[in-house]
């Protein structure tokens, strides 16, 4: 419903008060702290009188938060000295364990 709102020139731009409108239709408002932290993080220009959103990031969030859903079930880590993530349990799921003599 937001992008069929959206700008014409870009999909990914609404007007802050069309995106308030077709909220309200939904039964969503914000209070005016909520309103700011949405300026704060979405707007795209500096004009007060006609404020415009980039939407194109609340569809990328929810992406991001379906990969989070699929990175929360894989057990993986970060190393400090190593940035590239670590598979607990090797790449064929195979936990290795060292070897301890017990004698």
């Amino acid at each position: 419903m937001l992008r069929r709102n959206a700008d014409a020139e870009d999909q990914n731009i609404i007007s802050f008060k069309k995106f308030q409108d077709i909220l309200k239709e939904e039964g969503i408002t914000f209070n005016e702290s909520e309103n700011e932290i949405l300026m704060q993080a979405f707007v795209v220009n500096q004009d007060r009188n006609n404020i415009k959103l980039a939407i194109g990031q609340l569809y990328s969030i929810k992406t991001t938060k379906k990969i989070r859903k699929i990175y929360d079930k894989v057990n993986m880590y970060e190393e400090m000295d190593n940035p590239d993530l670590v598979d607990n349990s090797g790449y064929f799921g195979i936990f290795y364990r060292e070897k301890i003599n017990l004698s």
